[in-house]
């Protein structure tokens, strides 16, 4: 209970419970589960008895304390600093794409094939442009529920899911989902927006709609980023299918002749 997210939730209660005097006792107590480990630790760590001074055991309780949230920093500084895509990557538009699918249209892509080309080979393009242009992604392991996950710039990941259905002589349908995941700096500053929110409708309820209006242009600009980055994704999604040899549907199999 001394990690990063624990003393993130702690100083939250603390902030609404300058308001709601009812929640009071609640971050007292949550602080006292923080700070219970590191005392004890602080008592029964062995020192040996020349160096065993009051000195020396408040460095053991502030090591104790601190150490969780330095790991736990350090770990959220290179998720969010290394795992980016940088953003001329993400800006340049894809070569030999064509016009951009619709915003609603890139969601599901769909891709035939006669020569019985399918997922895997689509995959295998698709990776190999990853490199050739320099995104940041990861590959499923086996044990996640997408194909490659691309850590598209500092709000959206896009992973992409995929399937093929088995048709007769040697044809395939290749169907991609892209989904839009938030990345771990959107949800801490989403939770910051809204605890701000709170704090603002508890202390001045007259400016809450005027704060509720910011929240909401944010929220649809945040929408908007990731739709514009899953349609720069569908584009390079395109340019794999086409060398891999599939060609682009409306989402339905052609018609079996």
């Amino acid at each position: 209970m001394s990690g990063l997210e624990w003393n993130a939730l702690t100083l939250f209660i603390f902030l609404v419970s300058i308001q709601v005097e009812q929640i009071r006792i609640v971050p007292l107590l949550m602080l006292a589960a923080t700070l219970l480990p590191a005392i004890s630790f602080m008592v029964v760590a062995r020192v040996e008895p020349k160096h065993d001074t009051v000195l020396a055991r408040l460095t053991v309780f502030y090591l104790a304390l601190t150490q969780p949230l330095v790991r736990d920093w350090a770990r959220y500084f290179t998720w969010l600093k290394g795992k980016r895509t940088p953003d001329a990557v993400v800006q340049t538009p894809e070569k030999d794409a064509g016009p951009s699918l619709p915003l609603l249209r890139s969601r599901l892509l769909s891709f035939w094939s006669e020569q019985g080309r399918e997922r895997v080979h689509l995959l295998a393009e698709i990776e190999k442009i990853l490199e050739e242009e320099g995104w940041r992604y990861a590959q499923d392991t086996g044990w996640n529920s997408w194909d490659v996950q691309i850590f598209a710039n500092r709000w959206w990941h896009i992973r992409l899911r995929s399937l093929t259905e088995i048709y007769p002589h040697g044809r395939r349908l290749t169907r991609v989902h892209q989904g839009i995941v938030p990345t771990t700096f959107s949800v801490l500053f989403a939770v910051t927006a809204v605890t701000a929110d709170v704090l603002v409708a508890l202390s001045y309820p007259a400016a809450l709609p005027f704060f509720l209006g910011i929240l909401a242009l944010a929220g649809v600009g945040w929408l908007w980023t990731g739709w514009q980055l899953r349609r720069r994704v569908g584009d390079l999604v395109r340019v794999a299918a086409r060398r891999a040899q599939l060609l682009p549907t409306g989402g339905k199999a052609p018609q079996a002749s």
